[in-house]
């Protein structure tokens, strides 16, 4: 827990978590492994709450967002349309669980645990759950925002200001009746998906862009 945010170097680091698991020890080590981990703000509580009472932490702007909470389409959207309103014009959005391997990982509800209760036919313990139908919700709904999935580590969504690549034409009612089945035959579409190894193109790209 915790890897992506003690491994990142940036002047400013904000970490919110209603339950935060990364272990001590590894705090510690990360403190003097580089000097952004010295002065990383931690707020224990749900993004909600924190967008709600502590959104002044972000009036600098923000540069890289990563979402990675609640596995649900609701609350990932919420959670970029929230981060949306302090990125910078260069800054991206980075999202963890956009293409679920399976339909049990895909399984929606308020908890892991939860899910796992449900036992369902080829559990396997991972869980994105529909976190899929917050992307197509943003390549439907904005129009201001370029928006693709990578294939990999149970698929990176990257959203950032531009005109999109290509758009969705489906309302949220179809959205959030699909089912995964659906989804499935479809994914490449949906999620505009792309193979793993046009990031660095990508972000050649944007390297190109600063430097005009």
């Amino acid at each position: 827990m915790g890897l992506v945010l003690l491994a990142l170097r940036a002047g400013r680091k904000i970490a919110v978590d209603p339950e935060f698991k990364i272990p001590w020890r590894d705090r510690f080590l990360a403190y003097f492994r580089h000097r952004s981990n010295r002065s990383i703000s931690y707020f224990a509580e749900t993004s909600d709450d924190f967008f709600a009472n502590h959104a002044s932490a972000l009036s600098d702007g923000i540069d890289v967002a990563f979402v990675d909470g609640l596995h649900t389409h609701e609350q990932a959207h919420r959670d970029v349309v929230n981060c949306l309103k302090y990125l910078k014009p260069s800054g991206v959005i980075v999202m963890h669980d956009c293409l679920p391997p399976h339909a049990a990982a895909a399984l929606a509800g308020p908890s892991l645990r939860a899910v796992e209760a449900l036992e369902a036919p080829g559990w396997t313990g991972e869980w994105t759950g529909d976190v899929y139908k917050s992307v197509m919700q943003l390549r439907a709904e904005r129009s201001d925002l370029n928006v693709f999935v990578l294939d990999c580590d149970y698929g990176i969504g990257i959203v950032e200001w531009g005109q999109p690549e290509t758009t969705l034409e489906m309302n949220l009612a179809d959205i959030s009746a699909l089912s995964f089945e659906e989804f499935s035959k479809h994914q490449q579409e949906y999620l505009n998906l792309k193979p793993a190894e046009c990031f660095s193109s990508w972000l050649n790209s944007r390297s190109v862009a600063a430097a005009d």
